[in-house]
C-alpha cells in the first residue's frame, strides 16, 4: 500500500510530504481554481518530483459542467485534455472526474452523456498512459451509486473508480 495527501501543486508539497514519509501527492484542479496557472507549473512539479521521489498518483477535477442539454460542454472536455495532458507529462497514472446532472435530461440521456464524456477521455487518455476514473463524491456529479456504476462502469469496464469512503458514509450509503 502507498500513502499520499491532496496536496497544492506547487514544489513544496513534495518536500513537505517527503518529509513525513508519503509517497505521493494527488491534485485537484477543481472549478474555481487557475488550470492555465496549474499547466504551466508542471514543468516546476516534474522537478520536485524528480529530487524527491514523491510522485504524483493522482490528477483530479471536481465541481465542473460537463454536460448540458445540448450536449458534452466543449471546453470543459478540452480542460479534461489539458489535465489528461499534464498527468502524463507528470508520470501520473490517474485522472479523476465525475459528470453533473442535467434536470431537463432524462436519466437515460444523462447517462448516454456520461458514458460519451468518460470514452472520449479514455480514448485520449489511454494512448498517454492515463487510466481515467470517476469519483463518488456527489459534489456536482451524478457517477456515484451503484445504479450508475453498473451501467457506465459497466458499459466502460476499463474506466476506473476513486473511491473515497467518507463520501459513502457522508451520503448514507
Amino acid at each position: 500500500m502507498k500513502l499520499g495527501i491532496i496536496a497544492s501543486p506547487e514544489a513544496a508539497s513534495f518536500h513537505q510530504a517527503k518529509e513525513i514519509g508519503l509517497e505521493f501527492l494527488e491534485f485537484c484542479i477543481n472549478i474555481g481554481s487557475d488550470l492555465d496557472a496549474f499547466i504551466a507549473s508542471v514543468p516546476v512539479l516534474k522537478e520536485a518530483s524528480g529530487q524527491t521521489g514523491v510522485q504524483v498518483g493522482s490528477v483530479g477535477r471536481w465541481g465542473t459542467d460537463r454536460i448540458a442539454k445540448e450536449g458534452i460542454v466543449e471546453e470543459e472536455l478540452q480542460a479534461s485534455y489539458a489535465l489528461i495532458d499534464a498527468a502524463s507529462e507528470l508520470g501520473c497514472r490517474n485522472f479523476v472526474c465525475g459528470v453533473n446532472y442535467v434536470e431537463e435530461l432524462s436519466y437515460y440521456e444523462n447517462v448516454t452523456l456520461a458514458i460519451d464524456y468518460f470514452r472520449k477521455l479514455i480514448e485520449y487518455g489511454t494512448p498517454k498512459g492515463v487510466v481515467i476514473s470517476s469519483y463518488n463524491c456527489k459534489w456536482n456529479n451524478f457517477v456515484d451509486n451503484d445504479m450508475a456504476w453498473t451501467i457506465i462502469h459497466g458499459h466502460l469496464p476499463e474506466l476506473g473508480i476513486k473511491f473515497d469512503p467518507s463520501h459513502s458514509r457522508y451520503a448514507g450509503r
